[in-house]
């Protein structure tokens, strides 16, 4: 098949061979066109990567190995932030000890990609194949290099979960590999900014903190313009959780009495109201806040599609032959269909974005 540039010419190879299981690949291997179109699909959502980084702080002797599952153009920012709110406790005083010595204008990080990287087709990448092999070419080369149709599309924001992170001492940890920029589309120099901005932005949020405790005010957003930020924290809470969502989703919807316990003490209005005022350094016997907190959440429309329909506990039982919540099996399936499009519509994405 004839494409128009060697770049779609990589796109479509990739398409065709990434498969949709995780499976290892080594960057390396890569051209440099290649590495352009596994940035480009990364950045539209048609790809997942999963990958581990070693992160160092040029003022200390330790050093971070962790590893993460990022797609989208804001997927490795987001996976920093729960990273940033993971140590610190550890680097944010030698953060701030940074920012106000001779050095403060470089960036205090250094990170290297370490040995192993997997990578998938999401859901929109395998219709982006479809399309392909469908001979709808156009859609998906315009989609992903924003012309035509789709010249002004807004970003594909994807997601970024921190998998698992360890601290250690420098001789502790393996030889890494010296990041390629070009074969690896978030490379080191790129992952250092993205962390030095999220650091920052946790110092930032920190003395507003003890600003607001100075005034005697709650940190918390309130009146007007207030709603969205909660919607934008209830998104945030919920993206850094997705994998006990979505296990506890499933076992709620196999009729988990257990689950639904479990699925309330995380993701219940009380309990997300609490983390938020827990990280805000509000008492956790500010009663008044709470309640202030719980009914903006119910208000959300994320919260009342995705997590409300599991906290009823949708009845899925033998046959569907009683009806155990005494509204009527039409009533239980609103319920449970709810549920299920909230939890679909959250893994599936961008799907429809360029089909």
């Amino acid at each position: 098949m004839d494409y128009r540039d060697p770049l779609e010419e990589a796109v479509a190879d990739l398409l065709g061979r990434i498969p949709e299981m995780w499976t290892s690949f080594d960057s390396d291997s890569l051209t440099e066109r290649q590495g352009e179109a596994l940035l480009l699909l990364t950045a539209a959502g048609m790809v997942e990567r999963r990958f581990q980084a070693i992160l160092r702080m040029f003022s200390r002797q330790d050093c971070v190995r962790c590893s993460f599952a990022v797609t989208g153009e804001h997927g490795v920012a987001e996976a920093f932030d729960g990273l940033v709110s993971a140590i610190w406790l550890d680097w944010g005083e030698s953060y701030k000890q940074w920012r106000e010595g001779e050095t403060r204008d470089a960036i205090p990080f250094h990170c290297r990609r370490g040995e192993k990287e997997d990578w998938r087709l999401t859901d929109a990448g395998l219709l982006a194949r479809e399309d392909l092999q469908q001979g709808r070419q156009s859609t998906v080369f315009d989609f992903l290099l924003k012309r035509g149709y789709f010249i002004a599309r807004p970003p594909v924001l994807g997601k970024g979960l921190l998998l698992d992170y360890t601290k250690e001492q420098p001789a502790a940890a393996p030889s890494p590999v010296t990041v390629n920029i070009a074969n690896w589309g978030e490379g080191g120099e790129q992952i250092a900014e993205a962390f030095t901005a999220s650091f920052e932005a946790k110092r930032q949020a920190n003395e507003r903190r003890v600003r607001d405790h100075s005034t005697g005010d709650s940190p918390l957003p309130r009146g007007r313009g207030s709603r969205a930020v909660f919607a934008r924290m209830l998104k945030e809470y919920v993206d850094h959780r997705r994998p006990a969502y979505g296990q506890l989703g499933d076992e709620i919807l196999a009729g988990s009495d257990q689950a639904v316990k479990t699925f309330q003490s995380t993701f219940g209005p009380a309990a997300i109201a609490q983390h938020w005022m827990q990280d805000a350094g509000v008492s956790a016997d500010d009663t008044n806040e709470e309640n202030r907190l719980t009914t903006a959440i119910d208000r959300i429309t994320q919260y009342q599609d995705e997590i409300k329909p599991l906290l009823q506990k949708p009845p899925i039982r033998e046959g569907m032959t009683d009806c155990c919540c005494g509204l009527g099996h039409r009533a239980c399936l609103q319920t449970l269909a709810a549920a299920l499009l909230g939890m679909l519509g959250r893994r599936m994405g961008c799907r429809s974005r360029h089909s």
